[in-house]
């Protein structure tokens, strides 16, 4: 996850670097300038590369038992679904 967000982080700021340096030249039909659009897409993967980031240090946190496994109280729906099906059998 980690690399696609970069790579597409480093493609997408290189197209709004162009889009912003051409921003007259740059507009579509209806006349609406696309930089915009572009720069959205740069700050968007960079936010996802960033939370990677950070999961992957917490991650590590909790291998290192630097901090507790936050999901590790929490059950998953299906564990959940099991304990619920396993308590209507035992009311019947």
């Amino acid at each position: 996850m980690i690399a696609i967000a970069i790579g597409t982080t480093n493609q997408a700021s290189a197209v709004s670097a162009i889009a912003v340096a051409a921003i007259a030249a740059l507009s579509s039909r209806g006349g609406l300038p696309q930089w915009p659009a572009k720069a959205l897409l740069m700050i968007g993967f960079t936010l996802l590369l960033i939370q990677g980031i950070s999961e992957l240090i917490k991650r590590i946190a909790v291998m290192r038992g630097l901090i507790p496994d936050p999901y590790e109280a929490q059950p998953s729906s299906l564990e959940a679904e099991v304990e619920h099906l396993v308590e209507a059998i035992k009311k019947d």
